[in-house]
């Protein structure tokens, strides 16, 4: 199974999201980019893999003179359990739920300073697939948890956590 997806993740607030606002600086609000899995059915309801994913926020000053970018780089491996797998037609619909856990390389720059780190990323969501045995499209909505320590100074945490959405299509051979 080979998945290219679209992904997108709309932030929680943190303390470094707070400073940054006291600061005037527009906050990363959501971050988002293109999303690869290649997987494994074990079963025709439990797939398992790997994925691999680029993200891209923008932040900035509320006057949009100072503009600075947020990267991320995700890795890690998934598993996804189908408890719903029904004949639609041609196709059919599966529901269940999608779980993975990985790494993430985050780096920000701004005013011609960088920072980066990498840090552990974890997350849930429900999914929907409808398709043929061949092709499917996917939908998934969840909860991203991941931790920027200190991103702001001592006890500045930037939470790079909040709700993903996922849409993507998925080939099988």
């Amino acid at each position: 199974m080979l998945d290219v997806s679209g992904w997108m993740t709309i932030h929680v607030d943190s303390p470094y999201r707070a400073a940054r606002a006291a600061w005037g600086l527009r906050t990363y609000a959501a971050s988002g980019g293109p999303l690869v899995e290649i997987g494994s059915a074990l079963s025709s309801r439990v797939t398992v893999g790997a994925f691999g994913c680029l993200g891209y926020g923008v932040g900035g000053t509320s006057r949009g003179a100072d503009i600075d970018t947020l990267s991320l780089w995700s890795a890690g491996v998934f598993a996804r359990f189908f408890m719903v797998d029904v004949r639609a037609g041609v196709g059919r619909i599966r529901v269940g739920v999608h779980l993975d856990a990985g790494a993430t390389a985050a780096a920000m720059q701004f005013r011609d300073a960088a920072l980066s780190h990498t840090q552990v990323r974890w997350g849930g969501a429900a999914m929907i697939e409808y398709g043929a045995p061949a092709v499917a499209l996917h939908g998934r909505i969840g909860a991203l948890v991941s931790q920027w320590p200190d991103a702001g100074g001592w006890g500045m945490d930037m939470s790079l956590s909040g709700v993903t959405l996922t849409v993507g299509l998925s080939v099988r051979p």
